[in-house]
């Protein structure tokens, strides 16, 4: 969980962001499909790296499997965008 990774000792602030970006995409996939995966939620993050708007995003995620429904792709977009620490910004 995102509080015992708080707790764990010498995870730098990205890192910690990026473990609660993982838990906020699972419960997406768990309110939307049903399932929530770790291993899955890390693959949609690291496919979202590429994709340059929402479209994109979801036209990725159809590529490699995943036809995710609008709605769930736009969602799971706006989480990635909104937490993802940028490239080459210090976190605050």
């Amino acid at each position: 969980s995102v509080v015992a990774a708080a707790a764990a000792p010498g995870l730098t602030m990205d890192e910690l962001v990026h473990l609660q970006l993982v838990s906020k995409v699972c419960t997406e996939l768990d309110n939307h499909l049903g399932l929530s995966d770790k291993t899955l939620a890390e693959f949609i993050i690291h496919l979202s790296d590429d994709a340059s708007s929402a479209s994109n995003f979801q036209f990725k995620l159809g590529e490699n499997g995943a036809e995710f429904p609008k709605e769930l792709a736009e969602s799971i977009w706006r989480l990635i965008t909104t937490m993802k620490p940028k490239k080459g910004v210090p976190a605050a």
